[in-house]
């Protein structure tokens, strides 16, 4: 249930209040809403703890307070990070989007990685090795090579120097030992930390130690959290201790602080207020993988991350809920009802959208995941609506384009609830309602 409406009080110069929700407050200023934060203050606000059992399994915890809905846990810059893919469309120090760039791109003189500045070239000097580089650009081409992780290779060969590797999980004797018993999941996992490690060994010093260096690939493979659209990899510190739920009560938004970082936000967005000691968990999985059976679910997380998930929604699948497919089916309504309107012919664009809308508050309780997934969600339905205005020159109905704002404006808005206003998620959407806002304005004046 959504917080309480506000009745317009006044927050700052300019600035007007719409809404509170926990920790959060939701704001007009400047012709445009935004969600702001109470605890915005400092890198890392002192809301949780890490906990380690006897076993050396580590968790984090709420600690010393009550913790409110909407409410920044944890703030913390990446200890390392490095693009997934050489394909130029990220600056390799500080990853900027290199096409959205207004400077033009600039080279390595000795290998093809690209930066969008000068200084960028610069700051990442002592880091950047040139020959791993074009080795790593060449594996990225070979077809031949597809068993080679080159993303994560990228970020060993950031972090190999570095002790914070020593305690994360690298889940080694276990892969062994369910390689050998038969299981193909964990053999081809091996098989591709072996065929990497050799390549690390080919640009590390003579005397690394090739345990040492697949344990590193696990490591990395293990707890690095995706950015830019999976287009770079991010390790953290404190972040890789937060466990998985497939009904978690934390949702992680992570940016390019542009200084060579990643920042990650973790807000806790669970369904009431929590005191010291209450674990806080994540999701690792995408939000329509989410909405899947718990065996599939389960089959996703032992596949990619090595452990049977035994939290309360996996317990109790008795009340599973499968609804992946009537969003698929959803999508094409949309597409076919207003493409239909675009032809002039008989199209229901109000009922297929409260269909829809129907659907979303419908879907099962999936947590802090819930925000962005129905973000996403909503992108959807804007895209599938916003076809149909540039489907036919005949006939470019200004209520196609009221139902695609509505949705964008939606979607923008729980996007940043639960990422965050820098997240890129949340600028995508509201970057879409923009364009469509414009798009309106400009109709009306030639109407």
């Amino acid at each position: 249930m959504m917080g309480d409406e506000g009745s317009g009080s006044r927050r700052g110069a300019g600035e007007t209040v719409l809404r509170r929700e926990g920790g959060a407050v939701k704001v007009h200023r400047r012709g445009r809403t935004a969600w702001r934060f109470e605890s915005e203050a400092g890198l890392t606000p002192c809301c949780v703890k890490i906990e380690t059992s006897k076993n050396g399994e580590r968790r984090v915890v709420a600690g010393g307070r009550v913790l409110h809905r909407g409410e920044c846990v944890l703030r913390e810059r990446s200890i390392a990070a490095a693009v997934a893919k050489d394909d130029g469309s990220l600056c390799a120090f500080c990853f900027t989007a290199l096409q959205a760039s207004k400077t033009t791109a600039v080279e390595c003189e000795d290998c093809p990685t690209r930066y969008c500045s000068e200084e960028c070239r610069k700051q990442d000097a002592a880091d950047h090795d040139c020959a791993a580089a074009t080795l790593l650009a060449t594996l990225e081409d070979d077809e031949t090579s597809s068993s080679i992780d080159v993303a994560v290779l990228r970020l060993v060969l950031r972090i190999w120097e570095r002790k914070q590797l020593a305690w994360w999980c690298d889940h080694y004797e276990a892969l062994r030992r369910d390689a050998s018993r038969g299981d193909a999941a964990a053999e081809e996992v091996l098989k591709t930390a072996f065929m990497s490690t050799a390549i690390l060994k080919e640009v590390l010093p003579e005397d690394a130690d090739s345990e040492r260096l697949m344990r590193a690939f696990l490591r990395v493979r293990f707890n690095a959290y995706p950015f830019a659209n999976g287009k770079g990899l991010a390790l953290f510190d404190q972040a890789a201790s937060i466990n998985h739920s497939c009904r978690p009560n934390v949702a992680l938004g992570l940016a390019p602080d542009g200084r060579g970082h990643v920042l990650l936000e973790a807000r806790f967005l669970g369904s009431s207020s929590v005191g010291s000691g209450i674990e806080l968990t994540t999701s690792y999985l995408g939000y329509r993988a989410l909405l899947a059976p718990t065996a599939r679910r389960r089959d996703a997380l032992n596949v990619a991350f090595r452990f049977t998930c035994a939290c309360p929604r996996c317990q109790d699948h008795d009340h599973d809920h499968t609804v992946v497919d009537d969003l698929d089916a959803l999508s094409e309504t949309l597409l076919s009802k207003t493409t239909a309107i675009a032809k002039d012919k008989d199209g229901d664009l109000a009922g297929a959208i409260a269909k829809f809308d129907a659907v979303l508050e419908a879907l099962p309780d999936l947590g802090a995941a819930t925000y962005a997934g129905r973000s996403d969600l909503r992108i959807l339905a804007a895209h599938a609506i916003g076809q149909s205005f540039a489907a036919s020159p005949r006939r470019r109905s200004p209520d196609v384009l009221r139902a695609t704002l509505e949705q964008a404006s939606r979607a923008a808005d729980d996007a940043e609830f639960a990422l965050g206003e820098r997240h890129p998620r949340s600028q995508y959407a509201r970057d879409l309602a923009a364009r469509i806002t414009r798009l309106l304005d400009h109709h009306h004046h030639r109407v």
